[in-house]
């Protein structure tokens, strides 16, 4: 991985702040189209994620003090759980990532798409 595929990788994140764009998918799209190996692409884009995460947590920050102090248990609660699911999930991502690549996601993608813009009535 060099400079460049940073940069790359990096305007292509911005480009998930359209809506219907998954910011995962395609920084790892287009770190296998940079030819980085599947697992290192994937890597990369939940590295990439922290900064994103860690300014809406800051823009959100003021809010907390709204909170009533018995509610900050249950949050804490869920922020574990989703914590250790996510981990999870990540485990489960690259366990596929390395044994299939991301083609199966893909047709699962498209499926779903195509379903959607017929049960939306754009499609004949």
């Amino acid at each position: 991985m060099n400079l460049t595929d940073g940069i790359v990788i990096g305007l292509v994140q911005a480009a998930a702040l359209i809506p219907g764009i998954s910011r995962s998918g395609s920084t790892i799209a287009f770190g296998i189209f940079r030819r980085l190996e599947r697992e290192t692409a994937a890597r990369f884009s939940f590295l990439l994620s922290i900064p994103a995460i860690a300014g809406a947590a800051v823009l959100k920050a003021a809010d907390m003090t709204q909170i009533p102090a018995g509610d900050l248990i249950v949050m804490g609660a869920g922020f574990l759980s989703a914590a250790g699911a996510g981990f999870f999930a990540l485990k489960l991502l690259f366990m596929v990532i390395n044994r299939t690549g991301l083609t199966p996601f893909a047709y699962y993608c498209w499926g779903a798409g195509a379903a959607t813009l017929i049960v939306r009535g754009i499609l004949p």
